[in-house]
């Protein structure tokens, strides 16, 4: 019998990183009553476009246990929405935030969470693994609690340790995968990780140096740079988890509905 939860989980991205994609918009409930929840864009797999609250997207109820979701993924999560928050203010400022080696390691267990949060990740490790069936009154998702009683068994794959961020400057807006570390290998073979945290801004996590002579060296790209990494997301996304991508505007996924089709 697997352990299950009390309230709505949101299974891969929390609400805290669907927030700069959402708007605030007023609708009737089923009730009769006036609301104003964050809503988010969202395509599927088919290249369908609907939008939903950030409360209720990627949601399953009970798919964590409690002890899981409000200790492991909430100071995880917390931890990764302040940095974020402080980024995102610096940037506005346009003032160059000072990142501590703390910083770096938040960076590097939120990447670990996209992995572990994986519902393709839990899938693939239950039809590989023999044990699974033995698993009696385990937690739903036993990747997660495993990481949680042991997390090198991820975070040692987390190889870079540098972060800073990327700029769009650009008319493009960048989306956002559910599997929301997009992975990019390098010409050294290891891999960066670019996390859209707002449709302007992304953080990257890389072995390369991003602090030089005590300067930062932000990122910033072109529209066609913005617009392929888009694309490596949504094609990342559609290989590796095949659940759905978020975005700001409508007008930011019907682009690429006709690339969506195409990976078919």
């Amino acid at each position: 019998m697997e352990i299950k939860g009390t309230k709505d989980s949101h299974i891969q991205i929390p609400k805290s990183l669907l927030k700069p994609f959402s708007t605030p918009v007023s609708i009737v409930n089923s009730l009769g009553f006036k609301e104003t929840p964050d809503m988010v864009f969202k395509m599927d797999m088919e290249g369908t476009i609907s939008q939903e609250s950030i409360k209720e997207a990627n949601t399953e109820y009970g798919y964590y246990d409690d002890f899981i979701e409000t200790s492991l993924l909430k100071s995880i999560e917390d931890a990764f929405g302040d940095f974020k928050a402080n980024l995102l203010k610096s940037v506005k400022a346009n003032v160059l935030p000072v990142f501590s080696p703390s910083d770096i390691v938040i960076v590097q267990k939120f990447c670990s969470l996209c992995i572990i949060r994986s519902q393709s990740v839990v899938n693939d490790i239950k039809k590989k693994s023999v044990f699974m069936d033995f698993l009696a009154d385990a937690p739903q998702n036993v990747v997660v609690y495993q990481y949680f009683k042991d997390q090198t068994l991820v975070d040692e794959y987390i190889f870079g340790d540098n972060i800073s961020y990327v700029k769009n400057e650009t008319e493009l807006n960048y989306i956002l995968p559910q599997f929301y570390a997009i992975g990019m290998e390098q010409k050294d073979h290891t891999v960066d990780y670019f996390i859209p945290i707002s449709p302007k801004v992304l953080v990257r996590l890389t072995s390369a140096k991003t602090i030089i002579g005590n300067q930062l060296i932000v990122g910033r790209m072109r529209e066609s740079d913005v617009d392929n990494l888009n694309k490596f997301a949504i094609k990342q996304e559609f290989l590796n988890n095949h659940r759905a991508v978020y975005a700001k505007e409508k007008e930011d996924l019907e682009r690429y509905v006709h690339f969506i089709k195409s990976l078919s």
